[in-house]
């Protein structure tokens, strides 16, 4: 069993790698066309896949961080934030540091990466609604008037009259 496991962590590493070095030249052409759905779909799938597989084998550290990634890119393929040099930094912070996280794997070194500092740059932008769309941001929404509906009728139970016998 340990070989077999051996062999599924060894093909996670050579599958993690390929998508991190796929992402490279995504994030050079982000750069040129920041709204661009099929470069942040494809950013978005490989984080989703990366996570997916880190989750199965228990990497809980890889999976918090691209975890926190791929939802920042989920809301932007959704429209609810623009992308941004800084979300564009945090996402590459991001994947330097499941570099280092794959490295440590492939070592079969059994350190614990300090993450906190790439977590707290994707939580900062996951909770700042200043990373809204600008047109959701600067123009004040409409409230709805509230129906007017009418009272829920009170429901009570019919009581039954006896009948006399005839």
């Amino acid at each position: 069993m340990p070989d077999e496991m051996d062999e599924i962590i060894q093909e996670f590493i050579v599958e993690a790698e390929e998508i991190l070095e796929n992402l490279d030249p995504l994030f050079v052409e982000l750069e040129k066309k920041s709204e661009d759905l099929d470069i942040i779909n494809e950013i978005f799938s490989g984080m989703h896949t990366l996570k997916g597989a880190a989750g199965f084998l228990g990497f809980q550290q890889i999976v918090d961080v691209a975890h926190r990634a791929e939802t920042i890119l989920k809301k932007i393929r959704e429209s609810e934030m623009s992308i941004s040099p800084e979300i564009t930094d945090a996402i590459l912070k991001a994947t330097d540091t499941l570099r280092i996280l794959i490295s440590h794997i492939k070592a079969k070194e059994e350190v614990q990466e300090d993450i906190s500092p790439t977590l707290k740059i994707l939580d900062s932008i996951l909770s700042h609604p200043k990373d809204r769309k600008p047109d959701e941001t600067q123009q004040p929404q409409q409230q709805k008037e509230p129906e007017k509906t009418q009272p829920p009728k009170e429901e009570y139970p019919k009581e039954e009259t006896p009948t006399l016998p005839s």
